[in-house]
């Protein structure tokens, strides 16, 4: 997330961790790895079964995240920024960044916009724990990465894995998005500020 103003440059935030849909889009709640993850990470598949988020339905969990970052928005708009770049690191999030960023745009005039890191750059393949996110993890914090860790075979058959061999060509896929995808968010924040808001007269009760 970066908020920035024209007049005095801008901040890039830290990422929002915690807060998100967590039984729609998840791999250890809703996908046939579930229980693979599960055990690899040494917990009771149990603790992902339906209802786990305190039976809040699903549409409960939605508004939840929304009314989060609709939060965090207005904490930033306090102090004085004039847009908010937001960047989703995980894909199934984008549509809410996106529903509130617009929302939040014609409510009050700040300039928002938001994307997925893993569709800014085009010639790379989007994956889960494939060979583009371990790659940006290997060119941005290689200590948090030890690929002997993975078993050998079928990539298809590593818990967690979807798309590319990350055992393969990881670090130089990381090498050459990094920089492009740097530039590209660099570029986006710049058209951001240059353009001109939404008029700030949507009327949400």
């Amino acid at each position: 997330m970066f908020a920035g103003s024209p007049q005095r440059g801008g901040l890039v935030f830290p990422v929002v961790w915690y807060g998100e849909h967590r039984e729609s889009n998840l791999a250890e709640a809703n996908r046939p790895a579930s229980p693979g993850i599960a055990e690899a990470m040494r917990l009771p598949k149990e603790n992902f079964k339906h209802g786990y988020m305190g039976d809040r339905t699903v549409g409960e969990q939605a508004q939840l995240f929304l009314d989060l970052v609709f939060h965090i928005l207005y904490q930033i708009r306090s102090l004085g920024f004039q847009a908010v770049y937001l960047v989703a690191g995980h894909g199934p999030l984008l549509p809410y960044l996106t529903l509130v960023g617009t929302l939040f745009e014609r409510r009050t005039g700040l300039k928002v916009a938001a994307e997925n890191t893993g569709r800014m750059v085009e010639g790379f393949v989007e994956g889960h724990g494939g060979r583009l996110e371990t790659g940006v993890i290997m060119a941005t914090r290689p200590e948090l990465v030890d690929l002997s860790q993975l078993p050998d075979g079928d990539p298809a058959q590593i818990v967690g894995v979807a798309g590319q061999d990350p055992r393969e060509k990881s670090k130089q896929t990381g090498d050459a998005f990094v920089p492009l995808c740097v530039e590209h968010m660099v570029k986006q924040a710049k058209a951001l500020l240059d353009r001109e808001p939404s008029d700030g007269q949507l009327v949400i009760e």
